[in-house]
């Protein structure tokens, strides 16, 4: 839908910056679990790798905890970013309305 000069877009809300902490903190934690296959996808024989404590010489899926991690880590990244553009379209918006800040 295509705004005409008139129009104003509706106002995007910001969500808390605490909630992409969080995001970002359990994504790192999850990289962090899974430090040992940051560069593998699948494998299928590792004698000496231990998961928990236990041997686990196979791996047969390709999906890691440091996939979801590094999707969380970059998801709360870009979610701080657009807090920060939606605080400096706001700042420049009372700018142009004259309203001291």
């Amino acid at each position: 839908m295509a705004f005409d000069q008139g129009d104003t877009p509706v106002p995007v809300q910001k969500i808390d910056d605490s909630v992409y902490k969080i995001m970002y903190e359990l994504g790192s934690a999850l990289i962090n679990d899974d430090s040992g296959d940051l560069y593998r996808t699948t494998y299928k024989y590792r004698p000496r790798y231990k998961y928990h404590g236990k041997r686990a010489p196979h791996h047969d899926s390709p999906l890691h905890h440091w996939h979801l991690g590094t999707i969380l880590v970059l998801l709360a990244q870009f979610g701080v970013l657009s807090n920060t553009a939606i605080e400096a379209a706001q700042i420049a918006r009372e700018m142009e309305d004259g309203v001291d800040l």
